[in-house]
């Protein structure tokens, strides 16, 4: 293992290592995501068999044809799993159509490399443009307002797009903002202005941006990012 720094987090090349890490991820069932066309996209899965010494991965199909047609389209594909304080994230080639148990699975080949990022280098999780991710910002306040979240990393850095009519600045706190995923689960956030920006929107209007901190404790963040990846993901990727 190599040493660790702010830009790469730790470096794991050990192929014991990297199988014993990707088989507590596969024991604990927990979701793998890669993304796909520059984000338009999210590809979530599960690691169905970790062999090291036969080299090679099984990870289950996603909900989605068009997703799954996306990763066996690919040479390589970049998988991250999202922790409450680091990601994992490894890359694995030569995906393939193959059968686990009766039911649809890809195969991979064993990844060469696994990285450990920490929270200040992950990249952000972005929310596709099908999936109605909305956020009643400030809803404590005297003027809530409805904005849609478009990121979230796990280091608790978002953006929110809002009407250009609502007014903020940097510095601003929005407490107790309500985002409301489209199953009808919500979750509270804490909000902190860090910049605004104006974006032009796919049918030529013009938004607002905000780049915010999630100001939450870590274990709301982390169920935070949880219904990210195994909520929205999935249901982005459904049909």
């Amino acid at each position: 293992m190599e040493k660790e720094t702010e830009a790469t987090g730790v470096l794991v090349r050990s192929r014991i290592e990297i199988a014993r890490m990707l088989e507590e991820i596969r024991r604990a069932n927990k979701p793998i995501t890669a993304d796909l066309d520059g984000g338009e996209q999210i590809f979530i899965s599960r690691l169905l068999l970790v062999e090291r010494s036969e080299g090679y991965l099984l990870v289950e199909y996603s909900t989605s044809k068009s997703a799954n047609a996306s990763v066996l389209a690919l040479d390589s594909v970049a998988f991250h799993c999202y922790e409450s304080a680091a990601s994992i994230e490894f890359p694995a080639r030569t995906p393939q159509e193959t059968q686990y148990e009766g039911r649809p699975a890809i195969r991979l080949l064993f990844p060469e490399a696994l990285v450990r990022v920490h929270c200040r280098a992950h990249s952000r999780i972005k929310v596709p443009q099908s999936v109605s991710l909305r956020c009643i910002v400030d809803s404590a306040g005297a003027v809530p307002f409805e904005a849609r979240v478009t990121d979230v990393s796990p280091g608790g850095i978002g953006s929110i797009v809002y009407d250009t009519h609502v007014h903020l600045e940097p510095g601003i706190h929005l407490p107790r903002s309500k985002i409301i995923f489209p199953n009808g689960r919500a979750v509270l956030a804490d909000l902190e202005v860090r910049h605004v920006r104006t974006i032009a929107q796919q049918d030529g209007t013009s938004a607002l941006r905000a780049g915010c901190r999630f100001v939450t404790a870590t274990r709301d963040l982390k169920r935070l990012i949880g219904v990210f990846v195994s909520e929205i993901a999935a249901q982005a990727n459904e049909g």
